[in-house]
């Protein structure tokens, strides 16, 4: 272990580093291994620290943490004002950031890669909301866009929009995306599910052989047509927890809907009433067939009906034709 002196020294300056060495195996000249500067700066591998902790490997290294009777925590914490006069941290703060760069061509970069954390509210000892940011730096560029943020109430956005300051506009849904999503894959387009694993669009499982109990849908015709299509606004002001649009949108009111199709409409925790909007298509395809067969049973009708009609006029153009003789 050595001191070192980081500056000429006088009877007013004393600047020094401290530089631990070891030697290595089949060895006999020391190298620095690790560095503490006065900043309380340590380097290891390097003997010049340029954070509070400064790690330089040649052929690559890792950090690791070992805890043989529990769960290991690197935790980032995060303060205002000072050590001696902590104060809360307060709402949009950035509570910790894991940063990933490389080296370009002249020198490493700033962060290219990063998960952080900021927090969503004010701090108190028992108001604590935060939210984790992750971004990514788009191919060909040098700037870092957040794409991925886990809400403090859970909900997860993809590519949101940015708020006036710059920030990712929180997800309303447990899942939101800014854009298309594409599932499937190769010659499939995939499938939707819901909760019970039954589908709800795309290329599903529909195989005989996976299905028991089998048993077509009754008539559906007259409670299909009995169904009002309408146009509506949300009332968005008085149900903001529901984060409902602002503009004109068209659909089927669930009490109308429920006195003659029930089964398509469930009731939430909070009494309120929602139509599975997936299973119309299905009680299209039966309102189609008892159409056909409606139409079928009139055509066999009128048929005959028809046939008469063209024996009646052959009589009755043979009729005029004979008086027209005479």
């Amino acid at each position: 272990m050595t001191v070192r002196a980081l500056e000429p020294w006088t009877d007013a300056a004393h600047g020094a580093a401290i530089d631990f060495s070891t030697t290595n195996v089949g060895t006999t000249a020391p190298t620095v291994a690790m560095t503490l500067m006065p900043s309380g700066n340590v380097g290891i591998g390097t003997n010049a620290p340029s954070s509070a902790l400064d790690v330089v490997r040649e052929g690559g290294g890792d950090i690791r943490l070992t805890n043989w009777s529990g769960v290991p925590h690197l935790l980032l914490r995060r303060a205002r004002g000072s050590s001696a006069a902590p104060t809360a941290v307060i709402n949009a703060q950035t509570l910790g950031v894991f940063q990933m760069a490389g080296y370009g061509t002249t020198g490493f970069s700033t962060a290219r890669a990063l998960m952080g954390a900021n927090a969503t509210e004010d701090w108190t000892d028992t108001a604590q909301g935060a939210r984790l940011l992750f971004g990514v730096t788009p191919t060909g560029t040098v700037a870092t866009q957040i794409y991925l943020v886990l809400n403090a109430n859970g909900m997860l956005g993809i590519d949101m929009p940015l708020d006036v300051n710059g920030n990712p506009l929180p997800a309303l849904d447990p899942l939101e995306v800014f854009g298309d999503i594409r599932v499937g894959t190769t010659g499939t387009n995939g499938c939707v599910k819901d909760f019970s694993g039954n589908a709800l669009t795309g290329t599903c499982s529909s195989d005989l052989r996976l299905k028991k109990n089998i048993t077509p849908f009754g008539a559906v015709l007259d409670g299909l047509t009995a169904l009002q299509p309408v146009h509506y606004f949300w009332r968005a002001d008085e149900f903001p927890d529901r984060h409902f649009g602002t503009g004109e949108t068209a659909g089927l009111i669930a009490q109308d809907v429920e006195k003659v199709l029930p089964e398509l409409v469930d009731t939430d925790k909070d009494g309120f009433k929602a139509i599975n909007y997936s299973k119309l298509p299905l009680f299209t395809i039966q309102a189609v067939k008892e159409l056909k067969s409606e139409n079928d049973a009139l055509k066999a009708e009128v048929d005959p009906l028809k046939q008469r009609v063209a024996d009646l006029e052959r009589r009755l153009n043979e009729l005029l034709t004979a008086l027209g003789r005479r």
